[in-house]
């Protein structure tokens, strides 16, 4: 019923700081503005779908139907967004609700485990996604993605603007409004909650549709950066959706959760993967990296509470 001390949400933002100035010095083009856009796009995706999982975490739950809700959010996009860019987005966020939505009722409902029920969301989700697109194609609008890229004076404004925004948004539900604080009651003691007046049936069913949202947004926003449909290019985004929320704070055992935090889990993530593609290293460098990072923040955090 509490947002979580600062102390891990200061860590991941300590270890990110590291990892920046360790690389500008001996890393190429690491500090140009051109990277500079390539991190911050990634850190957007990154920064949504974790803000996806720690809204179905914080409720005591766990949605492991983010990375194909994304797939299909870019195979829906591939068809549409290039008839209609606003009825494209509609639909888009149409189908994560209504993805979160089935988890909800699942999960809250008939009484099924999040695992159970979001993993059979994940395999109707994926069908989905290979029904539309059983391999990458498609087409978004250039202008799309140019307006994601676009910079000013070397700085890529939209994504910077997009970025708070999206911060100001969660921090502001969290923080300050009746949901928000019923959301951290609801996971940090359920019949507490209950006894004292919330609705914790409709206030979990909102946090999975709410998810289911964010997630669709992320693979919106994952579409128009490759440019095409992919019924698997989501995949990876379940762990960092994890990684990032658990690094900023997000308590697995709901309750607590933290915007700011989360944020820089996510950008730690999207460092670590734009540093080890700059180094040309493979993926499998990056997940080794990742989970030594993640260690480390988490460890650190917890042996401060602790003490």
């Amino acid at each position: 019923m509490r947002l979580p001390k600062l102390s891990r949400t200061i860590i991941v933002w300590l270890v990110d700081l590291a990892f920046i100035l360790v690389a500008i010095p001996i890393i190429p083009y690491f500090a140009t503005s051109a990277n500079f856009a390539n991190i911050l796009v990634r850190l957007l995706i990154i920064y949504l779908v974790a803000l996806a999982q720690s809204f179905a975490i914080v409720v005591g739950g766990a949605d492991l139907s983010v990375g194909s809700n994304m797939s299909l959010a870019t195979a829906i996009g591939s068809y549409l967004l290039i008839i209609d860019p606003l009825m494209g987005f509609l639909v888009i966020l149409a189908s994560g609700a209504i993805l979160g939505a089935f988890n909800g009722f699942g999960a809250v409902k008939v009484g099924l485990h999040p695992f159970i029920v979001t993993l059979c969301t994940f395999l109707i989700a994926q069908g989905l996604a290979l029904t539309l697109r059983p391999r990458p194609g498609g087409r978004v609008p250039e202008m799309l993605f140019n307006s994601l890229y676009s910079t000013y004076y070397g700085i890529p404004v939209l994504s910077i603007i997009l970025l708070i925004l999206v911060l100001l948004a969660m921090t502001f539900l969290i923080e300050r409004t009746r949901l928000g604080r019923s959301l951290l009651a609801v996971g940090g003691n359920e019949k507490a909650a209950s006894d004292f007046g919330i609705n914790v049936v409709l206030v979990k069913f909102l946090a999975y549709i709410i998810a289911g949202i964010l997630a669709a947004i992320a693979g919106f926003f994952l579409g128009v950066r490759i440019g095409c449909g992919h019924p698997y290019v989501g995949e990876p985004f379940l762990l960092y959706s994890f990684g990032a929320a658990v690094a900023g704070g997000t308590f697995l055992t709901g309750g607590a959760t933290s915007p700011i935090g989360t944020l820089g889990g996510a950008l730690l993530f999207a460092l670590i993967d734009n540093i080890l593609w700059l180094s040309k290293l493979s993926t499998y460098h990056s997940l080794i990296v990742q989970g030594i990072a993640l260690v480390i923040v988490v460890g650190i955090s917890e042996a401060m509470l602790r003490r």
